[in-house]
């Protein structure tokens, strides 16, 4: 009963984890929306971590409530104004023409009419007799709010829309840096494998044959071409190289490099090793620090271009419907990644940082990047190419379709794979 207790508490423990990372990653976010905004004096009312109904309310000197809402799984910085219509609806007015029939114009109805000199005086001196309903009408509007978020520049929105997906690629760079210097990822050290070694191997490990490679030797080239993750891992340029047979490698050790010819073996469990002599499994090199400072905005690169490539193989059916994750999936899956190893808890910072900052620049309505889009459009046109009350309209039913969609392929996804 107490193992079972146990294993119980490891597991909510593990699941609490989980959502804690997807918390901070929704955090980072939300906090470059806010810091951008704040630098180009956006007014802010709302700062969220999650959604639904707030378990804390706290509001601080500017005014600005800082919330943490019951559902984790989201959150969001509100502006002023940010989901205002904005529209200035023309102001209709009435008369009674001969016939004792209302009669109604609009002011803009007026620029265009292919009318005479004097008709155009008519119609004009009509639309100047305001009613007392109309004058009703304009004390109900709402006054010009200089600081409604659709009243910024363009520019400035299209800084404060891009400021979540920016610091979801920095804290990328940030964990890459830390993975790099603290375990290394990408780029493969030979270690001499001894008998004890044996028993830790995995099916399927890479094994390199030579006599000339040394132990702690880094390879950086397979065959003239680069190991990494954005050039192709190791495996990655193996996958074309039959085993046992002859291909290049260049080594980097004590600051040279040199070429040699190896061979690589696949360790299968079951055939086992007879002679271990000139073998070198491989292992991540571990980075120096100005090493990995370097490098820790490559790694991130390609940790984003890995996520693109999920897309597009989600896109042409690569990849099935039926593994694809939703929120519930997805905490399911870094509770188990966390429980394999703190390296692998390492690799998941980065990743799903990348994968969070290429998602939202996607132009998917009531993404960042759908946002973005319509932004920039105005800038260039000089005017909204939709109205404010059609733009949130989209951006409203993207959203509903998007957490539809989630929800079916959690759904999907446990039915078929399970948690």
């Amino acid at each position: 009963m107490s193992f079972l207790c146990a294993g119980l508490f490891s597991t909510v423990l593990y699941v609490f984890l989980a959502i804690c990372i997807l918390l901070l990653m929704v955090l980072i976010h939300e906090v470059g929306h806010y810091v951008v905004g704040r630098m180009l004096g956006f007014k802010i009312t709302e700062f969220s971590i999650g959604f639904g109904k707030a378990i804390f309310t706290k509001i601080n000197k500017r005014g600005e409530k800082i919330s943490l809402r019951i559902f984790p799984l989201g959150g969001y910085c509100a502006f002023e104004g940010e989901g205002d219509d904005d529209e200035d609806d023309d102001i209709k007015t009435e008369k009674l023409d001969k016939n004792g029939k209302k009669k109604e114009y609009k002011k803009s109805e007026t620029k265009n009419l292919n009318v005479d000199k004097k008709e155009t005086t008519q119609i004009l001196s009509e639309i100047n007799e305001i009613t007392t309903n109309d004058i009703d009408k304009i004390k109900e509007k709402k006054p010009y709010n200089k600081d409604a978020f659709n009243n910024q520049k363009a520019w400035k929105r299209l800084l404060v829309y891009g400021a979540g997906v920016f610091f979801n690629f920095l804290s990328a760079i940030v964990f890459s840096f830390i993975l790099l210097v603290s375990y290394g990822y990408d780029i493969p050290q030979a270690k001499l494998l001894s008998a004890g070694d044996l028993q830790c191997l995995q099916n399927n490990t890479i094994l390199i044959y030579s006599t000339q490679l040394n132990e702690d030797d880094v390879i950086v080239k397979v065959n003239g071409q680069r190991v990494s993750i954005l050039t192709g891992t190791l495996s990655q340029h193996l996958s074309s190289i039959e085993p046992n047979t002859d291909f290049t490698i260049t080594v980097k050790s004590n600051n040279q490099e040199k070429e040699i010819v190896v061979q690589y073996k696949v360790y299968n469990q079951e055939e086992g090793i007879s002679e271990y002599s000139n073998l070198y499994s491989m292992q991540p090199y571990k980075h120096s620090f100005f090493e990995a400072l370097g490098r820790s905005f490559e790694v991130s690169i390609g940790f984003a271009w890995v996520v693109l490539k999920g897309f597009w193989q989600i896109i042409t059916g690569q990849i099935a419907f039926s593994q694809l994750g939703g929120p519930i999936s997805t905490i399911g899956m870094i509770s188990t990644i966390t429980q394999s190893g703190f390296m692998n808890f390492l690799i998941l910072l980065p990743l799903l940082s990348a994968n969070l900052a290429v998602f939202n620049f996607l132009p998917i309505p009531a993404l960042d990047g759908s946002h973005a889009v319509f932004t920039l459009l105005e800038w260039i046109f000089g005017k909204p190419v939709v109205s404010r009350k059609v733009e949130n309209y989209i951006h409203f039913y993207g959203l509903l379709v998007l957490l539809l969609f989630v929800i079916v392929v959690d759904i999907v996804h446990i039915a078929v794979v399970g948690l």
